[in-house]
């Protein structure tokens, strides 16, 4: 209603608009379905494209993960509905079927090195156990030790080398185990010999009694390497094998050695599959034992100006 004041009376307006209102409602109503319609309609595509797509191809990804890789003949089912995904799964069937015959390659070459190689250093042995048996020239000795100690440390580099380029088995029944109080001093023992004719000496710390689940070679090696490494870098001085706490500590007495050079060296070690160029097969193995077992390497300053390796071995420690 609409009211104006004119003279000489009053001038009244009056619209009906239920026409307009209904019609509102009507279009109001209409909109809703649509609405209603349209979000069903992208709720059932959302829902088609799960069952079709996303659901299959979660299929697929989880049966990838739940492959085993060192089982043989594993493959992936082709029996889905979709063409797309049956080309995927057909592909990466093809590729596990190369990468089979690869590692059956792999396998076989590793045997044949391993047989190939023990052969060879077998003989070398022998034929320094019968060198030593007769009497030389005291100018030929040192050579004979040379050889010697050549032939154990590319034994022990074998060794390592072979177990671990092969998967660790969760399922063996046998673990085996090391006392590393007692394996340390026989260490000190057979890396004496590098000290000729060096101002230094190998000595023995603290030694906490310590059994770690893990074999004896591969303990052996990675602490001889930092063994060896120390004394090499040693002139004058000592060198200190000390255990407390699941730590096996190699520390020197500071001529010459970089800790920051060395921590960079197995830093790179560490993301190389292969040994870096130069750099030797020392670090790189102490690299993958760690990677193996779940150790800790660390090279720090001493107070001193020396340099100390420190090998936590604490994820291997079996507890009394």
């Amino acid at each position: 209603m609409l009211v104006e004041d004119l003279p000489p009376g009053r001038l009244i307006t009056q619209v009906d608009i239920t026409a307009l209102e209904q019609q509102q409602n009507r279009d109001a109503i209409v909109s809703g379905i649509w609405a209603v319609a349209l979000l069903a309609l992208i709720g059932g595509s959302i829902a088609w494209l799960h069952a079709n797509l996303v659901r299959p191809v979660r299929d697929l990804a989880e049966r990838m993960r739940s492959m085993d890789p060192g089982a043989i003949g594993g493959r992936l089912p082709t029996t889905y509905r979709h063409e797309e995904i049956q080309i995927i799964a057909q592909a990466s069937n093809a590729h596990l079927e190369r990468v089979e015959r690869f590692i059956e390659r792999e396998r076989s070459l590793l045997d044949q090195a391993s047989h190939e190689f023990r052969t060879p250093i077998a003989v070398i042995s022998g034929a320094i156990d019968v060198l030593k048996q007769i009497p030389l020239p005291d100018a030929s000795k040192p050579a004979l030790t040379r050889i010697e100690h050549a032939v154990e440390n590319l034994s022990e580099t074998m060794v390592a080398l072979l177990y671990l380029a092969r998967e660790p088995d969760p399922g063996a029944d046998a673990v085996e185990v090391t006392a590393l109080d007692e394996l340390l001093p026989r260490l000190v023992q057979d890396h004496e010999h590098l000290l000729r004719g060096k101002a230094a000496q190998l000595r023995l710390g603290e030694l906490e009694p310590t059994i770690v689940a893990a074999p004896d070679a591969m303990v052996r090696i990675a602490v001889s390497n930092l063994i060896r490494n120390a004394i090499e870098n040693t002139e004058a001085g000592y060198v200190e094998i000390a255990l407390s706490q699941g730590i096996v500590s190699v520390a020197d007495s500071g001529s010459g050695f970089d800790p920051v050079e060395a921590a960079r060296r197995y830093r790179d070690n560490l993301r190389h599959a292969v040994p870096v160029r130069g750099q030797g097969l020392g670090l790189f193995l102490i690299g993958r034992i760690c990677d193996r077992f779940g150790w800790k390497l660390a090279i720090e300053t001493t107070a001193s100006g020396g340099t100390r390796a420190r090998l936590d071995v604490n994820a291997s420690v079996i507890a009394p």
